[in-house]
């Protein structure tokens, strides 16, 4: 099985200044969402996003969807470094409650040309904007819309995942 080849892919950069990747399957058009009337003209910068289709959109604006209360849970995803885009591993069960991350998948993404060197797949039950934060500190927002699968895409020294938020 190939990776999926329908994944809209968005430019971000956490509040530590890192760039990342965030990507949700087609079709995702932020035009055709509930969203589209939160767009702005400013430029992507910490703390916000360019949205699909090139829209600029304030970060703190994004989900006015989340369904399920605010949470934060300590994780311990380490990077599977012989892993595969196919290879999801399911949470603990209080994970899969508090947070509503029913599986995961966390892997050494680069390949020869790639920008970024991890990968973190995961399935969510309830909508939420979601920030994950790694050994290095760095935290990753991605807000979901909708419920199923999302990737995230990114660089780190310590690329563990070591805390899973939610509101």
């Amino acid at each position: 099985m190939d990776f999926p080849r329908n994944i809209i892919w968005e430019k971000c950069i956490t509040p530590e200044g890192k760039e990342y990747d965030i990507g949700r399957p087609a079709p995702f058009s932020l035009e055709d969402s509930e969203l589209a009337p939160l767009s702005s003209a400013r430029p992507a910068a910490a703390g916000h996003r360019r949205g699909a289709h090139g829209a600029n959109m304030d970060a703190g604006q994004l989900n006015p969807l989340a369904s399920g209360p605010p949470f934060s849970i300590g994780v311990n995803w380490r990077v599977a470094h012989a892993g595969a885009w196919d290879e999801w591993k399911p949470t603990s069960a209080d994970v899969n409650r508090t947070a509503r991350i029913p599986r995961y998948n966390l892997y050494k993404y680069g390949t020869s040309g790639d920008n970024w060197t991890y990968m973190l797949q995961f399935s969510n039950a309830d909508t939420y904007r979601y920030r994950f934060r790694d050994a290095e500190g760095d935290t990753y927002t991605v807000d979901t819309w909708r419920n199923g699968d999302h990737y995230l895409r990114y660089n780190s020294d310590a690329p563990t995942i070591v805390n899973v938020s939610g509101s």
